[in-house]
C-alpha cells in the first residue's frame, strides 16, 4: 500500500519548486524588461525638461537628474550620455568671448566619449555630429590637442562637404580649430593650410567667421614663406573684418 504521507510531501515539494521557479522566472523577466523601459522613460522625461528651459535653469537641472537615472538603468545608452555631456557644457553665452562659460570640460568629455564609444552614430546622425563637435571642443579646451585633432578629423571625414549650413553638420570650427592647433601647438603648418582652403571658399559665409580664416591663413603663409598668398589673405582679412564690423 502506497505511503500517503510520502505522496503528500512529494506533491508539496513539487508545488514549492514550481513556485520558486515562477518567482525566479518573474525576476529574470523583470531584470530584462523593466530597466530598459525605465531608462527610456527617464530619457524621454529628461528630454522634455531639457527643451523647456534656457540652459542652466531649474528645468535644466531636473533634466540632468532624469538623464542620470536613465544611465543608471541602461549604461549602454549613448543618447543619455550625449545629453549628460551637453548638460556638463552648461549655459550658452553666444555674445561673450567664452561660448560655454560654465563648462565642466572633463565631465563633458567623459560623457561625449562614452556616447561615441557606445555607437551614437547608429542612434541618430544629428546626435553623432553634435557629439563629434562637442568632444573635439572639449579636448581643445582641456588642452588635449592631439585627441581634439583626432576627433575633429573624424568629423571632417564624416561630413566632407559641410563647411557651413546646419549647425552641427558644419565642419567650419572643426577645420578652423584643427588648423589653429596644427599651427600653434603641433608643428603642422602645411596640414593647417590644406584644412583651411575649402573653408575660405563659400561666398555666403558669415564674414565674421571667414575673416578669422584669412587671418590665420595669412600667418601660415608668412610662416612657410609664401609672400603672395600671405598678402592676398591679409587683404581679404581686412576687407571681411570691416564688413563684419569686428
Amino acid at each position: 500500500m502506497p505511503d500517503v504521507n510520502y505522496q503528500i510531501d512529494d506533491k508539496a515539494k513539487t508545488k514549492k519548486y514550481w513556485i520558486i521557479g515562477g518567482i525566479l522566472l518573474a525576476a529574470i523577466l523583470a531584470y530584462i524588461i523593466v530597466p530598459p523601459r525605465l531608462a527610456a522613460y527617464y530619457l524621454e522625461r529628461g528630454q522634455s525638461l531639457y527643451f523647456q528651459d534656457n540652459i542652466g535653469g531649474m528645468y535644466f537641472k531636473a533634466a540632468k537628474s532624469n538623464f542620470d537615472r536613465s544611465v543608471f538603468f541602461d549604461r549602454a545608452n549613448p543618447v543619455a550620455h550625449m545629453y549628460l555631456g551637453r548638460v556638463a557644457l552648461g549655459r550658452v553665452d553666444a555674445e561673450g568671448k567664452d561660448y560655454y562659460p560654465d563648462a565642466d570640460w572633463p565631465e563633458a568629455i567623459r560623457h561625449y566619449r562614452q556616447a561615441l564609444d557606445l555607437g551614437i552614430e547608429r542612434s541618430n546622425f544629428n546626435y553623432f555630429a553634435h557629439t563629434l563637435e562637442s568632444l573635439g571642443l572639449g579636448y581643445f579646451n582641456d588642452g588635449q590637442y592631439e585627441k581634439s585633432r583626432e576627433i575633429y578629423l573624424q568629423k571632417i571625414r564624416a561630413f566632407p562637404n559641410s563647411f557651413f549650413g546646419v549647425e552641427y553638420f558644419s565642419t567650419f570650427w572643426a577645420r578652423f580649430l584643427t588648423a589653429d592647433m596644427d599651427f600653434r601647438f603641433l608643428g603642422k603648418p602645411e596640414e593647417a593650410v590644406e584644412l583651411l582652403k575649402p573653408v575660405s571658399l563659400p561666398e555666403n559665409a558669415d564674414p565674421k567667421n571667414i575673416y578669422k580664416v584669412h587671418a590665420l591663413l595669412a600667418r601660415l603663409y608668412i610662416y612657410i614663406n609664401d609672400a603672395e598668398n600671405a598678402e592676398n589673405n591679409a587683404k581679404l582679412e581686412a576687407l571681411l573684418r570691416e564688413k563684419s564690423g569686428a
